[in-house]
C-alpha cells in the first residue's frame, strides 16, 4: 500500500469508527467502576476480567491512532519535503497543546464533550484531506451533528 493522503484519510476513517465502539463500549459496560467501588474488597478473578474487557475496548483505537499517526508522520514529512523540525515540532507542541486543553478543559467541559471535541478533531482533518464534495457533505454533516449533540444541556448527567 503506498502511502499517500488518501491512503492517510482511509485511517482517519478507520480511526472514528474505533473511537466510536469504544467509548460506546465503555459507556455500555454497567461495571466500570469496580476498581474504585471494591478497592479493599477485590476479587482478582473479577478485576482481571475487568482489565482484559477494557482492553478489548480500546485495542482497535490503540492499533488504528498508531496506523494514522505513523501515516500522517510519513505524509507530514513527504509534504514539508523532509524538515524533519518541522515535522517533529508539530507532533511535540501538538500533543503538549492537546494535553493542557484536556487538563484545564476537563473540569469546565466534562469527559463527554471533550470525546466529542476529538470526533470533531479527527472529522476536521479528514474534512481538509477529503478529495470528493460528497465525502465533505458527509463530514460536515458529522460536525454539525456533533455539535448539535454536544450542546445538548446536562450532557455529563446522560
Amino acid at each position: 500500500m503506498e502511502i499517500s493522503r488518501v491512503s492517510f484519510l482511509n485511517t482517519l476513517w478507520l480511526l472514528q469508527g474505533a473511537m466510536l465502539f469504544s467509548v460506546i463500549a465503555m459507556f455500555a459496560c454497567k461495571h466500570f467502576d469496580y476498581l474504585r467501588a471494591y478497592l479493599f474488597d477485590v476479587e482478582l478473578h473479577r478485576l482481571f476480567v475487568q482489565m482484559l474487557t477494557f482492553t478489548l475496548f480500546f485495542l482497535p483505537f490503540f492499533v488504528t491512532f498508531g496506523l494514522s499517526e505513523y501515516l500522517g508522520y510519513q505524509v507530514g514529512r513527504r509534504s514539508l519535503r523532509g524538515r524533519m523540525p518541522v515535522v517533529y515540532a508539530i507532533y511535540l507542541f501538538g500533543a503538549a497543546a492537546a494535553y493542557l486543553f484536556a487538563e484545564f478543559m476537563f473540569p469546565l467541559l466534562g469527559a463527554t464533550r471533550l470525546l466529542g471535541i476529538t470526533f470533531q478533531l479527527v472529522a476536521l482533518a479528514m474534512l481538509l484531506l477529503a478529495p470528493r464534495p460528497h465525502m465533505r457533505r458527509i463530514l460536515l454533516l458529522q460536525q454539525v451533528l456533533v455539535i448539535a449533540l454536544l450542546a445538548a444541556p446536562q450532557l455529563e448527567a446522560g
